[in-house]
């Protein structure tokens, strides 16, 4: 289980309105936990990507997680 993030480092985009849930960077050393489970629901991403969708996205943006 990945530890808990600090937000302030997280490039965090939420997708609940409780901010419960969200697609947010992981640290370089869970890296090879990516593209399996290992949060409570979250959508985890390499860092690089994770800035790249945050600078893509506003407030109101629709979210489709499949």
């Amino acid at each position: 289980m990945e530890p808990a993030l600090h937000l302030l480092d997280a490039l965090l985009v939420q997708i609940t309105s409780s901010g419960s849930h969200g697609i947010h960077a992981t640290s370089p050393g869970y890296y090879r936990y990516l593209g399996r489970g290992a949060s409570h629901g979250c959508v985890r991403q390499h860092r690089a990507d994770a800035a790249v969708l945050y600078g893509l996205v506003s407030v109101g943006t629709p979210v489709y997680v499949f």
